[in-house]
């Protein structure tokens, strides 16, 4: 996953405290319990006193007893009072009872699918109708369908009971329990497919209802104009419930690629897939369909048939935008950046007006530290179109970068205001927070960027940082090692763990890790410069000289002191 996700690493490293979470916007009762982080789509809620249903809204609060309801293609991000983070699929029902005395928290999953994170021992029960998850400060999912629940451990350990036995689940262990039978379990070979549905598909395809402009009939172009419509409005529900009003049979692939962009942005990647194979049906060489069908295999990490299907979409359409942004990506996850800056570059000539294309050449630049091309880009796609997270977002860390944390912060919080589950504008937010002291907030905000897209690599390093930061070496440890495994060829988890390991006075581990983490350091080429690889092999080299005086090598660490000002002779 990490190709198309560490594409911002240029951020500084940073410093974080312990803190319990915000809730803010207290419901009417005594003890609040969680509040609604993220809304994609529409979620509902039932107060424990009422009957009826009414829409949730982000930064809502909850009390004991309350029942949240996600629709159809729709997501959600809830974060208990006992900080442990919830991410709901569609279709997904959860009661939160809160705390119930010795027995720690509960929430009672009635249907759906819910990933946890929860990084406090024994402070949570998840109830199901065929079984329950008892947690020992973990992440996780728990699956309730017809007649079964599956219970999933990503990291550390869960204990899913019933009234016919008992499991205990560690890592890369699953559960799967029938009405009336004891916990069966099973080792996965792929543990992560199971939360494909909550990775982020960064968009590519800007929508324009200019093709569509006096369609007035119940057509399906008319039907496309007024999701469109819906679309900018924030309506991303009813942008897609519109298209599933259309009864016609419709043989143009625009139909489809649009309504597979629309159903990635809510993690409706089977249903996506499906109707991106239809666009193909009735037009083999659609540049948009192939494009999109290229960034579904960047985020999945099939770079090979990423890099294969964006080449025959540009091929196939040298004149789509769409495709020759997914090529920039496709390059970037071979580590062709310059190639990618330039086929950008002549994307935003042949196409001038495409608020997408200049977002990315601002991402590109900032890869190469060529700051002012960066900011006048970022600028630029804010001028063309606002109203797209991704222009907000680029923009925001154009300024970050240049330490103009005030304007980065607005823009992040305009991002996350139009697409509340990317997870880049919250890890922005989070280190410009912390930038200007508020350190709290700013811990906060990456936790909620991990839990919006769980397989990010680069978030959960950062992640593991903030928790060494915070004193709490078990869980940084897990977070590096999960980093690691979800990103095997970046080398910043080897390094955040090679600084937690001297410090615990660890220093042969500690060097170990460091020399990894050096021979790594070339595939970080995925988003860096040449120039700015050659930095962090000098920033490596005096953490390398360190760690030899700490072993009482004092000439190996002068030679890797030598080194690293040779390297670097400006820092």
């Amino acid at each position: 996953m990490g190709a198309l996700r560490n594409a911002l690493h240029y951020v500084a490293l940073f410093g974080i405290l312990v803190a319990a979470p915000v809730l803010g916007n207290a419901a009417e009762c005594e003890l609040v319990v969680a509040k609604l982080v993220s809304v994609e789509g529409e979620v509902e809620v039932r107060v424990s006193t009422a009957k009826n249903w009414s829409i949730a809204a982000a930064g809502e609060s909850f009390c004991p007893g309350d029942t949240l309801r996600v629709n159809n293609n729709s997501r959600a991000a809830l974060q208990l009072s006992n900080h442990t983070l919830v991410r709901l699929d569609a279709h997904t029902t959860l009661t939160i009872n809160g705390p119930q005395q010795a027995q720690g928290f509960w929430v009672e999953l009635i249907r759906g699918v819910s990933h946890f994170i929860s990084r406090v021992p024994r402070t949570l029960k998840v109830i199901t109708p065929y079984v329950n998850a008892g947690v020992e400060g973990t992440e996780f999912l728990v699956k309730v369908e017809k007649d079964e629940s599956t219970v999933i451990v990503y990291e550390g350990t869960v204990s899913a009971n019933n009234d016919a036995g008992q499991a205990m689940l560690n890592s890369g262990m699953a559960a799967v329990v029938k009405s009336g039978q004891a916990p069966t379990i099973k080792t996965l070979v792929r543990p992560r497919d199971a939360v494909q549905w909550a990775l982020y598909y960064p968009p590519v395809l800007e929508f324009n209802d200019n093709d569509f402009i006096g369609q007035t009939d119940n057509s399906w172009q008319s039907h496309i104009a007024a999701s469109i419509e819906s679309y900018q409005r924030g309506h991303l529900t009813d942008a897609i419930k519109t298209l599933e009003q259309v009864s016609e049979r419709v043989e143009d692939p625009r139909f489809y690629t649009y309504r597979a962009s629309l159903r990635l942005a809510v993690g409706q990647v089977e249903k996506a897939q499906a109707d991106l194979q239809q666009a193909l049906t009735y037009q083999a060489d659609d540049g948009g369909a192939l494009a999109l069908q290229a960034i579904m295999a960047v985020v999945q990490n099939d770079k090979t048939r990423a890099l294969t299907l964006a080449n025959q979409a540009v091929d196939r359409a040298p004149n789509n935008i769409t495709a020759q942004l997914a090529l920039s990506y496709a390059l970037q996850a071979h580590f062709q950046l310059e190639q990618a800056r330039t086929n950008v570059k002549q994307a935003v000539t042949n196409v001038p007006n495409n608020a997408l294309a200049w977002s990315r050449l601002a991402e590109l630049h900032l890869m190469f530290r060529d700051l002012d091309a960066a900011l006048a880009a970022a600028q630029k796609a804010v001028e063309l179109n606002p109203n797209i997270a991704r222009t907000q977002t680029v923009l925001g860390y154009a300024e970050l970068i240049r330490t103009n944390t005030r304007a980065a912060r607005q823009s992040f919080e305009h991002a996350i205001a139009l697409d509340q589950g990317a997870p880049l504008p919250r890890l922005g937010l989070g280190l410009a927070r912390i930038r200007e002291g508020d350190l709290i907030e700013g811990r906060h905000e990456i936790e909620i960027a991990a839990i919006l897209d769980p397989s990010n690599a680069l978030i959960r390093s950062y992640l593991g940082k903030a928790y060494y930061e915070e004193r709490r070496g078990e869980v940084a440890a897990e977070q590096f090692s999960m980093a690691k495994e979800l990103d095997s060829n970046d080398p910043t988890p080897w390094f955040y763990d090679a600084i937690q390991k001297q410090s615990e006075n660890r220093s042969v581990d500690a060097l170990q890790d460091i020399q990894t983490s050096i021979g790594l350091n070339d595939n970080r080429a995925v988003y860096r410069s040449r120039l700015l690889l050659d930095d962090d092999i000098a920033v490596f080299c005096a953490s390398q000289a360190r760690i030899y005086q700490n072993l009482g090598f004092d000439q190996l660490a002068l030679l890797e002191g030598w080194k690293s000002v040779n390297t670097d002779p400006s820092n």
